[in-house]
């Protein structure tokens, strides 16, 4: 079994990319976050013209449309109408989901 990596913030997760490639690659600080970075935005762009985005072993990034819907704001109680919005789903892919 290949030794876990844990990231829990933006900044660990550029640390564990930089350290877990080190022995092939020596990147600096700046280039693995310039990789981290460039992932996002890939992942954005994709999500963004495309819908959707599959990285196979690891799951899909999927462009949602909600409907306008009535809603209740929590603090008052107040009945309102949310507009209708976009947002991203992801749903992780079966060999992801046995390791968890």
């Amino acid at each position: 079994m290949a030794k876990k990596i844990v990231a829990t913030t933006k900044d660990d997760f550029i640390k564990a990319l930089k350290e877990s490639v080190a022995s092939e690659v020596a990147l600096t600080n700046e280039q693995a976050k310039n990789l981290y970075e460039t992932f996002v935005q890939i992942v954005k762009d994709t999500v963004s013209t495309e819908n959707k985005l599959v990285l196979s072993g690891f799951g899909t990034f999927k462009k949602r449309e909600l409907k306008a819907r009535k809603g209740i704001n929590p603090k008052t109680g107040e009945r309102i109408q949310i507009k209708a919005s976009k947002t991203v789903s992801f749903k992780a892919a079966g060999s992801f989901k046995s390791e968890l």
